[in-house]
């Protein structure tokens, strides 16, 4: 045996080596990958630090129970009756002006509900009063698959009975302003959506209440009180919908179902790249979420927002090169949305607060969202006094401006509106 066939014969033995070597360790990993994609140990962590921390982990502990078939069977009623009255602002393909609180009421809104049917109206409110302010559940789960038909039917109901209270004379706004409220407490929020659109449909009400305000101090009534009931336990409701969240999320996790648009991007949810990622990441996406409801529940508002500031922070200084799976997953879900609920959440207190208190000609409110504590700052033009603002969520005092500081309005816009002008 020549030289070159000895090192010919040790080249192929060291390849065959490493070729087997590299089998064997494709042999081991194939298992271990296999035990590790299928094992549920994390979600199981994740259920007991939930359970530690007393956050319920499915939606039977929640204990929902559904609104009772007599009063579904009436909400279908009033949501046919709405159907036949559509509302201003629901007409399409029209170029009518547009409605707008404290603006001159458009001579074609008066016009478009002088044609609705009084005796539908009538049968609408009748149908209302008998359906009361009682939380209306039409889910005992969700899931981020699960069709939410009322928020679109509350905003279409919410929308017309604006509109009419904008028409009406004071005495039946008053009215009218007692139905949104108890409409808003009505509508249940057990997901951050849901809450959400609860502030939105709060926003509306409260909107009717200030294009009459001025009126509607002089007459006696519990208006004041009504807001109040509606407003004081967004706090809660915002960890109720929390709750609900987190939910939606540990059965997204377990599921491992990636067809539901949960994340924006295509890329991310083609192939087995948002499976993998979901899988790797799911742990941390989900016990963030527990610390996040943990922290909210024992703490005030503006420890809240340092504390998710300080987390934030923390999370892009901890992925600045090569984010973890669950910091791609909290990108895009959780943390980036927090401020914009927290906020939300506690300016529709304060501009209940303020209502309520402007209603009763009492001192106003102490601004949340300012350290100092100081009340909420009035602001005015013609020296007159249209309306308050908060620091908001930055703490800092910027004068009203619409973009750093939350204008609430009371006798006026904060910008008037612009004139058309001729062609």
């Amino acid at each position: 045996m020549n030289e070159n066939h000895v090192q010919t014969h040790k080249k192929r033995s060291g390849w065959v080596g490493f070729a087997v070597a590299c089998l064997s360790l494709l042999l081991i990993a194939i298992p271990i990958s296999l035990y590790w994609w299928h094992s549920d140990a994390d979600l199981a962590d994740v259920r007991k630090q939930a359970a530690a921390n007393n956050i319920p982990v499915s939606w039977a502990e929640v204990g929902i129970k559904l609104s009772e078939p007599d009063r579904i069977a009436r909400w279908k009623r009033i949501v046919a009756l709405t159907n036949q009255l559509p509302s201003y602002q629901g007409l399409k393909n029209t170029n009518h002006p547009k409605f707008s609180l404290f603006s001159p009421i458009p001579e074609e809104m008066r016009a478009h509900h002088a044609t609705l049917d009084e005796m539908v109206w009538e049968e609408l409110l009748t149908e209302l009063d008998l359906l009361g302010d009682q939380l209306l559940c039409f889910h005992d789960s969700i899931t981020i698959a699960t069709l939410m038909h009322e928020i679109r039917e509350y905003r279409t109901l919410l929308r017309l009975l604006q509109e009419r209270s904008t028409l009406a004379e004071v005495p039946e706004a008053l009215r009218l302003c007692f139905v949104q409220l108890a409409l808003c407490r009505s509508f249940d929020n057990n997901s951050l959506i849901t809450h959400l659109v609860k502030t939105s449909l709060t926003s509306i009400a409260l909107g009717s209440v200030s294009h009459h305000l001025a009126a509607l101090k002089t007459l006696p009534s519990s208006l004041a009180e009504d807001i109040s009931l509606t407003t004081e336990l967004y706090p809660q409701q915002l960890l109720k919908g929390l709750t609900g969240q987190f939910l939606i999320a540990l059965q997204f996790c377990a599921e491992r179902n990636v067809d539901t648009g949960f994340l924006d991007n295509e890329y991310m949810r083609d192939g087995l790249f948002m499976p993998l990622l979901l899988r790797a990441g799911r742990h941390e996406f989900l016990i963030t979420q527990i610390e996040s409801l943990t922290y909210f529940r024992n703490h005030d508002l503006l420890s809240s927002l340092t504390w998710r500031k300080n987390k934030m922070t923390a999370f892009h200084e901890q992925n600045k090169l090569i984010p973890s799976p669950g910091a791609v997953l909290l990108g895009n879900y959780i943390l980036s949305n927090y401020e914009i609920i927290i906020k939300t959440t506690y300016e529709t207190l304060l501009k209940g607060r303020l209502m309520a208190a402007e209603l009763r000609n009492q001192s106003w409110p102490p601004d949340l969202f300012d350290p100092t504590g100081a009340p909420l700052r009035p602001l005015l033009r013609a020296s007159k006094i249209i309306g308050a603002y908060t620091v908001s969520s930055d703490g800092v005092d910027n004068g009203g401006d619409k973009k750093l500081d939350r204008y609430f309005p009371l006798y006026g816009p904060l910008e008037l509106p612009v004139a058309p002008t001729s062609p």
